[in-house]
């Protein structure tokens, strides 16, 4: 399973941000310091303003904070907003793959994507953060 970019630039920029929660943050800073396309970066801020995950304040003093505790948000829940979880997905690359349509993997593949699924809605951006250590 891989994630796409827009969905890797969200869980950076959230994990950046988890690590000073009440800090407001300067959206250029996170640009630059995470090496993401400011204008890209703008879209997903959008995104995640409009789930509620961050809040944005515009202005002389704007920026981005978190609008939810690091501990409530879970990895689930972001790649459902950055549409990541495509639960039809051929993991073959075959098109769509359902219960009535079933390639060779389906059944497979199912338990695999479950389990990692679970692990997804157990997993919250908190530790996320305290397990990143120093890379970003």
């Amino acid at each position: 399973m891989k994630l796409n970019t827009t969905t890797e630039y969200a869980l950076r920029i959230l994990i950046y941000m988890a690590k000073k929660p009440d800090e407001l943050f300067h959206t250029k800073e996170i640009s630059e310091t995470l090496n993401i396309s400011y204008k890209y970066m703008t879209k997903i801020i959008t995104l995640l303003s409009n789930n509620q995950i961050i809040s944005s304040k515009k202005g002389k003093y704007g920026g981005i904070i978190l609008n939810k505790k690091i501990d409530d948000i879970t990895v689930k829940e972001i790649l459902t907003i950055m549409n990541d979880l495509d639960d039809d997905k051929c993991i073959l690359g075959l098109g769509l793959c359902s219960e009535k349509n079933k390639c060779s993997m389906h059944e497979v593949w199912m338990e695999s994507k479950n389990s990692i699924i679970h692990t997804f809605s157990q997993t919250t951006l908190e530790s996320l953060a305290k397990n990143q250590g120093n890379l970003i």
